[in-house]
């Protein structure tokens, strides 16, 4: 009984010092906040996030040399149930966001080599980091893998999964993403 009380203490102890850094956030409980710096977290005033939804942030991660860091930017939205992993690189959210629920933007992959195991090899330093830059839509259940920046302005469609960069003014979709169409 113990033990659940400090786990419980302790997840609220990282949502209170989130939100004492970061004010003018609207946290819906629960929320996962794993993470070992909170100063590697930057959210603007405005935003939203949903219930659920886990956010591990490593400023110093143990399988790479390349920092994480989660950056959001004013009045963002983020579903419930979402999963945003800036760990071994940056996450950086634009403002005026939709995160639909049960997203995953991951910052950094496992590399992989034949005959070894795969959870013991380090990161993949070579594809880092998520941005998502202004005004940009994300459907729910779409994944954004490590590398891939989403233009200002673009719609990634439910259930999409994103392999490579999107320019701006676009919608895409499909697994994987592809072009479906440009906005005027």
């Amino acid at each position: 009984m113990i033990d659940i009380w400090r786990a419980s203490a302790s997840r609220c102890w990282r949502a209170w010092r989130v939100a004492r850094r970061n004010p003018g956030i609207l946290v819906s409980h629960p929320v996962l906040w794993d993470y070992d710096e909170v100063s590697a977290i930057e959210i603007a005033p405005g935003v939203c996030i949903g219930a659920f939804t886990e956010l591990a942030v490593r400023a110093r991660p143990d399988s790479s040399t390349v920092p994480g860091k989660l950056r959001i930017g004013p009045r963002t939205l983020i579903g419930s149930g979402g999963n945003i992993r800036a760990c071994g690189g940056s996450v950086e959210i634009g403002a005026d966001c939709i995160v639909a629920q049960q997203v995953s933007l991951v910052a950094a992959n496992h590399q992989f080599r034949s005959g070894a195991i795969y959870r013991d090899l380090p990161w993949d330093e070579s594809r880092h980091g998520v941005t998502l830059e202004d005004n940009v839509w994300i459907g729910a259940g779409a994944v954004i893998l490590p590398g891939c920046r989403v233009g200002r302005n673009s719609i990634v469609a439910a259930g999409s999964v994103v392999t490579k960069d999107i320019p701006a003014n676009e919608i895409w979709g499909h697994i994987p993403a592809r072009l479906m169409r440009r906005l005027d």
